[in-house]
């Protein structure tokens, strides 16, 4: 029997977004502005005898922005799975040098078994890669170590690998809807999503 409904899930989401929508507007768009912020400081790197430089710092900090952002997120997706509410200045807690690093490693790790597993004839790729999606949370909430927290992320999604794919699949879908509106929709799929897949993982880890 499958361990959480993917329309509870989104339902969630959905209403979730609309009693708080002002706030998760405002942190899609910071959320955004964080993760494209080293291509808005170095627009044209092209030519020029800085060039390898400039592009290795815009890559260093595209890195650190982007696990600082997605910590940030998980954290606020949580917030709100367990009826908490947030404002907007409590986005930037404090991230420990330990959780970012964990975070780190365990998403190269997380990449390197989805590669191997594409590999070897891509099915387990795809198993590996729905069986190990949601390590990022037990990397930031329990603040367990890279590879328990693969561990333990296996244990938790063991019996829901096909709703998990499914799951998958249906925010796939929906995230077309922003595309098509030329990325506006992101502001109310992104957080719909977000809060979704925290519902998910919620109900996976319990």
């Amino acid at each position: 029997m499958s361990r959480f409904s993917k329309s509870e899930a989104l339902g969630f989401g959905w209403r979730t977004f609309k009693e708080n929508w002002k706030f998760f507007v405002a942190f899609s768009v910071i959320f955004f502005l964080i993760i494209f912020l080293p291509r808005a400081i170095f627009p044209g790197i092209h030519g020029g005898q800085y060039v390898w430089p400039a592009a290795a710092f815009s890559f260093l900090l595209s890195i650190i922005l982007g696990v600082l952002a997605d910590i940030w997120r998980i954290r606020v997706s949580l917030k709100f799975v367990d009826g908490g509410k947030m404002e907007i200045k409590e986005i930037f807690s404090k991230v420990d040098l330990e959780t970012f690093f964990n975070y780190l490693i365990a998403g190269a790790l997380y990449g390197l078994i989805v590669f191997a597993g594409l590999i070897l004839f891509i099915v387990p790729g795809i198993i590996w890669g729905l069986k190990y999606q949601l390590y990022r949370y037990f990397v930031v909430e329990k603040k367990l170590k890279p590879w328990e927290a693969l561990k333990e992320c296996g244990k938790a999604t063991y019996g829901s690998k096909w709703n998990l794919f499914l799951f998958t699949i249906l925010m796939g879908l929906i995230s077309i809807l922003g595309v098509i509106t030329f990325g506006l929709g992101f502001v109310v799929i992104f957080p719909v999503i977000m809060l979704a897949e925290a519902f998910v993982y919620r109900k996976l880890a319990q």
